[in-house]
C-alpha cells in the first residue's frame, strides 16, 4: 500500500479525493522509477520526481510512503 504524507500542488483539494492520508492497496509494480508513475494496483501516481529512502518517494504534486503487506 501507498500512503499520502504531503500534498505539493491541490492544498488539500485533491480533484479526486486523494488528500493527505489517502492510502491506495494494491499489486506494486516495481520500485519507483524517477520520470515514470508508480503503478499500485489499477492506480498510479503522478511522475516520480525524487526517491527519498527506500519506502518514501516524491512525485511533481505529493509525497508517499510505501508499506509492503502480507
Amino acid at each position: 500500500k501507498i500512503t499520502k504524507l504531503s500534498d505539493d500542488k491541490f492544498n488539500g483539494n485533491h480533484p479526486r479525493g486523494y488528500n493527505v492520508g489517502a492510502v491506495i492497496e494494491g499489486q506494486i509494480h516495481g520500485a519507483p522509477i524517477i520520470g515514470e508513475r508508480f503503478q499500485v494496483g489499477l492506480k498510479a501516481t503522478s511522475v516520480v520526481t525524487h526517491i527519498i529512502d527506500n519506502s518514501t518517494f516524491k512525485t511533481s504534486n505529493s509525497t508517499y510512503k510505501i508499506e509492503y503487506l502480507d
